[in-house]
């Protein structure tokens, strides 16, 4: 209930607030692996076709060699694959078949499109969504404070990332960072102790578009 009052709170210029913080907080999954039900992190579906259903998630999740499951609120529980990864950017995408009803998807943010060269727009009011602890997702009020290049341990390549002013818990690796419009604008990473980082939808876009899944960004 708090998670939805706070989203409520968010979106309080959306006559549809309330419906919207459900559909937040339902396509959040759990991410498992080793086929236990010990929480490894979190992960957001983004896309439902008719047969197969796509998640985003944190690559760091998705490289163990153990079978790979989500689990969403409801309960229900699938097993995934991975279909594409960047390991630099630390962004994976997972799909199932399934013929179930599901959650809402959560969409994509627009690419960015800059006003002049090097300027770089903040997001306000944004929250992220992730299994830390309980049976439930929760939502947590986020403040941004740049847009940044990482080098991830052990990676030779730099990708673009938002820096947030508070760490993540553990198992909110692989939840979204959504804007007050409940769209997609990074996926959880890791901190440096204090900080948080979330894979910018620029590190998102590319990682479609080079696995040919740029249709998962469509808007239906």
């Amino acid at each position: 209930m708090i998670a939805f009052v706070l989203l409520s709170f968010l979106w309080a210029g959306d006559p549809q607030g309330a419906d919207a913080a459900k559909r937040a907080v339902a396509a959040v999954v759990r991410v498992s692996s080793g086929g236990d039900a010990q929480s490894n992190g979190s992960g957001v579906l983004i896309k439902r076709t008719r047969t197969h259903a796509y998640l985003a998630t944190a690559a760091h999740l998705a490289g163990k060699g153990k079978p790979l499951a989500v689990r969403f609120p409801t309960g229900k529980s699938y097993p995934v694959e991975v279909v594409a990864k960047s390991v630099q950017a630390d962004l994976a995408i997972l799909r199932f078949a399934t013929g179930d009803d599901l959650p809402t998807a959560l969409r994509l943010i627009a690419p960015e499109k800059k006003s002049k060269p090097g300027a770089i727009e903040l997001p306000k009011k944004v929250v992220s969504v992730g299994w830390a602890t309980g049976d439930l997702p929760t939502v947590i009020e986020e403040s941004v404070e740049a847009k940044v290049r990482l080098r991830r341990p052990g990676e030779t390549a730099m990708s673009w990332n938002w820096k947030t002013a508070a760490k993540q818990e553990i198992g909110r690796s692989g939840g979204p960072l959504l804007n007050a419009a409940g769209r997609i604008i990074g996926i959880a990473s890791g901190h440096d102790g204090s900080a948080g980082y979330y894979v910018h939808t620029d590190e998102i876009m590319a990682l479609l578009l080079g696995a040919g899944l740029e249709w998962l960004a469509e808007d239906e």
